[in-house]
């Protein structure tokens, strides 16, 4: 997985791109702290748009960003187009948990 990262006025925004699991654990966590630690970064937008694939590990990624940005007063939220992705957060019921954006 490639991670891009994207500020704009208080928003650092991360398109994710390829296969998002396990194996992307640490790019992901070190990526998420960079945005969270920058006092200017009020919200993060995780841009899934460009994924091809992501399991539930992934999810749990996603949570565990979800509380370390709260804790840290940042908004999180997700964007993803219509498909496989999107469908598997709808499923896991993370829009309830989260603001999600869909991109064309």
């Amino acid at each position: 997985m490639n991670i891009d990262i994207h500020h704009q006025g208080g928003e650092a925004r991360l398109v994710l791109k390829g296969r998002f699991d396990f194996s992307c654990r640490h790019v992901f966590k070190q990526a998420c702290d960079d945005a969270i630690t920058k006092p200017e970064v009020s919200a993060l937008l995780v841009d899934l748009s460009d994924l091809e694939y992501l399991d539930s590990a992934a999810l749990g990624m996603l949570l565990l960003l979800s509380d370390k940005s709260k804790a840290a007063g940042k908004l999180v939220s997700l964007a993803a187009r219509p498909g496989i992705v999107s469908d598997v957060l709808h499923v896991a019921r993370f829009d309830k948990l989260f603001t999600l954006r869909a991109m064309p």
